[in-house]
Order: C-alpha cells, then structure tokens, then sequence
C-alpha cells in the first residue's frame, strides 16, 4: 500500500496529468522546482472515476513528471514484495515508492507516455536513462515491458526487444519472489531480492537492495553505466511530446 507522508494535510485539486499542473495556480511562483502531491483522476474504469495521490516532480528536464519509483539508501522501504505488493503499489510518496503495475498498465495504455530514470552512485556522480516511449500490458500478460528511444549519459540497460540479448528486460515479463516469468533456470526475482522485468537475469535492477559492492550480481544496478552500487534512482513519466494523444477526456469529482 502506497501512503504519504507522514504529518501530512495538503489539500488536492484533481488533474488528469503532473504536466497540467505547471499552467495551474498549484505551483508557487516563487518555487517552481518543488515537487509535490496531487490527486490525479484520469480516466473512468467500471463506470466509477478512478483517482489515485501521486508524487509529481517538476524540477527535473522541464518537469511535468509523474514518479513511478524512487529509492534512496538511506530509506528502510522493503522492495523484496510478492506479486500483489507490486501490482498494487506501495511505500511513502515522496520519499520512497513503487507506484503500481496495474496503475501503470492503465496509464500507459490510456496514452503514450516517455520515461526518465535519473541515477546517482555511490560515489555521488548522476547519470540518466531517457526513452521516448515506455508502456506496461496487463495483469494476463504479466506486466511486460515495452521501451523504445533511447536517450541519455546512463546507457540502455533495457536494450532493445529486437535484440537477441539475455540480459535486456525490454519485452520481458515482471517478476517477484512468488511469480517466476523469467528465461533463467533459477528465479532471479528470488536471488536478487526484488521484483523486476528480468530476463536472465538482467542488467538493469532497481528493486534490489542497497549494497556496497562492484559484484554485478548484487546491489541496485545498471551496468551499462556502471558496476558501482547506485546510492538513489528515480523512474517518472509524462506524456511523450510530439506524438498525438489518444481522445481521452478528463473527469472530475469531489474528493
């Protein structure tokens, strides 16, 4: 389960998007790089409007982005969760949270979204991974991964899905301690210690757990940058620019 922070009592209008809020009374002139919670609703499911607290950032590459996964070191957040916990989203937002495959999947199929992940090692240098699409299927196809466009100083540990590369996790299906998809022999999400897209098992783990060390095999990762540990990573999401959105209107409710 996903919460706030604690102590917290702001107050939400609903958008649709984190890039609506840029043009909104939301953001204080003064700060205009302060990230923030709002109560998104965008899109109606089964009739009823389907609204959820999200954390947007607007400091990073013309913000507008919505936070999907953030991890730090120095956070306590459990990430080695069953199938359930990651299709449903937990942590703290705003400092430390998976945001939900399902969700993902809704907001991914409901418009075509890029995908930003912004890294920091261990001995404080920043990298970033940038791709111009990024979507996740439904539960029936196990959440898989699609990305294409890269872009960024990281390199693409995701690689492409026409690649015949064991490692990449473009294309593959999600996989935790208790839902085994991947092409290994062994379940990686077990031996790695966190849910992700592995392949066999991948060079690409954010869900792992912080550990000093260069061995591949342990610690967050993305080896195409670095064998370092990664020290902090943030994965956002906005609507990809230049690309006509589908006809989706907005809804608004009481909160």
């Amino acid at each position: 389960m996903v919460s706030e922070p604690k102590g917290s009592k702001q107050s939400y209008n609903l958008y649709k998007l984190c890039s609506e809020v840029l043009d909104s009374e939301t953001i204080n002139p003064s700060h205009p790089d302060t990230g923030f919670l709002f109560q998104s609703s965008p899109f109606r499911q089964q009739e009823h409007t389907r609204q959820k607290t999200v954390w947007c950032e607007m400091s990073v590459d013309g913000g507008g982005w919505m936070v999907v996964q953030a991890r730090q070191y120095t956070s306590q957040i459990f990430f080695n969760r069953l199938w359930r916990d990651y299709k449903l989203g937990f942590g703290i937002l705003g400092v430390e949270n998976w945001f939900g495959l399902e969700d993902l999947h809704i907001w991914t199929n409901a418009q075509r979204y890029s995908l930003r992940i912004d890294f920091v090692d261990a001995k404080g240098r920043m990298a970033y991974a940038k791709y111009d699409l990024f979507s996740v299927e439904g539960e029936v196809d196990s959440y898989k991964l699609h990305v294409k466009g890269y872009s960024g100083t990281a390199g693409n540990a995701f690689g492409d899905e026409q690649e015949v590369n064991r490692e990449n996790s473009n294309g593959m299906k999600f996989s935790t301690v208790d839902r085994d998809n991947d092409n290994s022999e062994r379940n990686c999400a077990d031996d790695l210690e966190g849910g992700w897209w592995y392949n066999a098992c991948t060079q690409a783990k954010l869900n792992s757990p912080f550990v000093i060390s260069e061995n591949y095999e342990v610690g967050v990762k993305w080896l195409t940058w670095t064998r370092l540990p990664l020290s902090q990573v943030t994965m956002m999401i906005r609507p990809s620019k230049n690309i006509p959105e589908m006809i989706f209107p907005k809804f608004r409710s009481e909160i």
